[in-house]
């Protein structure tokens, strides 16, 4: 009857490795925090380097979906904080407040600027927490990076125990000054 059925036997691609992602502050910070954190007293950029192992192909046969998304968020003392996402910079992707995601299966890297003004995060304790997924569905653990901001200018107060002048400025009794500084993040 001439009837003929083409069956394409090749193996269906399987991608079974999940996205890599690093986050580094792109500068260092000014010192430590009480609780040993970075500390730095202006705005500071995390960058966030993620890769789709073996996107576009390998000497071994392992194949890649590309990146789907990059997932983020950012707390202080387990409260999620927002993060416009204006001050959050992709490459390849399309940032929305919560996540950078990508086109259908064209990009396997991108570096990524989280800007946190130094404003809004004036804290000891932000945590920047990031992991990627790829059009598989394989997804990366959790990376997160902790710092802190300081612009909080220290203050010092004097103040006596003993007001008592005589002539406005003679005292007959001992005097003693208290000296208090307000520092955040002093030792």
């Amino acid at each position: 009857a001439g009837n003929y059925i083409y069956l394409d036997a090749t193996a269906p691609e399987v991608d079974e490795l999940a996205p890599l992602v690093s986050l580094v502050a792109t500068e260092s910070g000014q010192g430590q925090s009480t609780a040993g954190v970075p500390l730095y007293n202006d705005t500071v950029q995390i960058q966030a380097d993620l890769r789709d192992p073996y996107f576009g192909g390998s000497d071994t046969g392992a194949v890649s979906s590309g990146l789907y998304a990059l997932h983020y968020k950012v707390t202080r003392k387990g409260q999620t904080m927002s993060l416009d996402a204006g001050a959050v910079a992709s490459n390849a992707g399309t940032a929305d407040g919560q996540s950078v995601s990508y086109a259908a299966e064209t990009v396997g890297e991108d570096s990524i600027v989280f800007t946190f003004d130094r404003q809004a995060f004036n804290y000891n304790d932000v945590t920047l927490t990031v992991w990627a997924e790829d059009w598989a569905g394989n997804k990366s653990g959790e990376v997160s990076y902790t710092f802190g901001i300081d612009i909080t200018v220290p203050r010092i107060t004097v103040s006596y125990d003993n007001n008592d002048a005589q002539n406005e400025k003679y005292f007959k009794e001992d005097r003693t000054a208290t000296v208090t500084v307000y520092e955040r993040n002093f030792d």
